[in-house]
């Protein structure tokens, strides 16, 4: 694994890299599916370049439900960028966004079947042009606002994968 300053660089070079490109795959993109494989993709190589040992397991089967992808404990929900669950800058109706519940279920999932503390997931919803983050910690989940794709956001999200993908320690 390249040394904590080499990472550094390589999280924000990626960071670039990635916002640069998947709202443009987004635009393309004509299913979730095609969204979830061009992502994990871009994080695949990122693993490899960063010599991460974490793998990513797709449409990972838990307690009745699926995680579209799992990197030790970062789980990752797709939305397709054009469909009605695609993440919006103001939920409708003022519930909860599709993809944070279903966040919350794989949360609950992982806690209760493989025994993971809830402040050791981080969950992302995507949908290539927009993130949210949800994360545990003083005794409840906290839900980020939906932003934009960007060098910042996915700085955050491989930031994840190099801390809990690969070590199994908490990120904030």
């Amino acid at each position: 694994m390249p040394s904590e300053q080499n990472i550094e660089r390589l999280i924000q070079e990626s960071a670039r890299a990635i916002a640069q490109s998947l709202p443009q795959w987004a635009d393309r993109a004509r299913t979730e599916a095609d969204l979830r494989q061009r992502c994990n993709e871009l994080f695949n190589k990122f693993i490899e370049k960063a010599g991460l040992l974490v793998e990513g397991r797709l449409e990972y089967f838990i307690k009745g439900g699926r995680a579209d992808s799992k990197y030790g404990a970062v789980i990752i929900e797709y939305k397709n960028p054009r469909g009605p669950q695609r993440i919006t800058i103001r939920p409708r109706n003022g519930r909860p966004q599709h993809v944070v519940v279903q966040l919350l279920e794989r949360f609950q999932a992982l806690h209760e079947v493989e025994r993971i503390p809830l402040s050791r997931l981080f969950g992302v919803g995507c949908d290539g042009k927009r993130l949210i983050f949800v994360t545990y910690g003083a005794d409840r989940f906290e839900i980020s606002e939906p932003q934009n794709v960007s060098r910042y956001s996915i700085e955050r999200l491989l930031r994840a994968l190099v801390s809990l993908g690969a070590e199994g320690r908490s990120f904030l």
